[in-house]
C-alpha cells in the first residue's frame, strides 16, 4: 500500500513538472508529446505588411531548459533579427523540442527583409 502511493505520489510531481512548469515558462506553445515533441507551428503575419509568405532571410533565436532547473539561451525576436540581419520582419513563427521533462528548447523562427 505505501508503495503505490508512494509511485502515485511520483507521478503526480512527474505529471506536474513535465505540465504546469512548462507552460509558466514558455512562450507561445503548439501541440505536445507527454514523451516527445518536435513541431513548428505559426506565430504571427504582421497586419502592416503587405507582401504574404515568408521572407528572403530567417533569423532563430532559442532558450534551453534542462531538467527543469538551468534555463540559458534568448530567444526574443529582436534577438532572432539580429542573427540574420533583418529590418523588416514579415512573420513569426515557432518551434518546439522536449524529451519528458528532461529537456525542452523553443525557438523563435523570424522572416523578413
Amino acid at each position: 500500500m505505501k508503495r503505490s502511493l508512494l509511485v502515485l505520489l511520483l507521478a503526480g510531481i512527474v505529471f506536474f513538472l513535465s505540465g504546469c512548469y512548462m507552460v509558466s515558462l514558455a512562450p507561445p506553445m503548439g501541440p505536445r508529446g507527454l514523451v516527445f515533441t518536435d513541431v513548428t507551428f505559426p506565430g504571427d503575419h504582421l497586419k502592416n505588411n503587405n507582401e504574404m509568405g515568408p521572407g528572403p532571410k530567417e533569423g532563430k533565436a532559442s532558450t534551453t531548459v534542462v531538467l527543469g532547473l538551468f534555463s540559458f539561451g534568448d530567444n526574443s525576436i529582436k534577438t532572432a533579427c539580429k542573427a540574420a540581419e533583418i529590418k523588416k520582419v514579415r512573420t513569426v513563427d515557432y518551434h518546439q523540442s522536449s524529451f519528458l521533462f528532461l529537456y525542452w528548447t523553443w525557438t523563435t523562427i523570424v522572416s523578413g527583409e
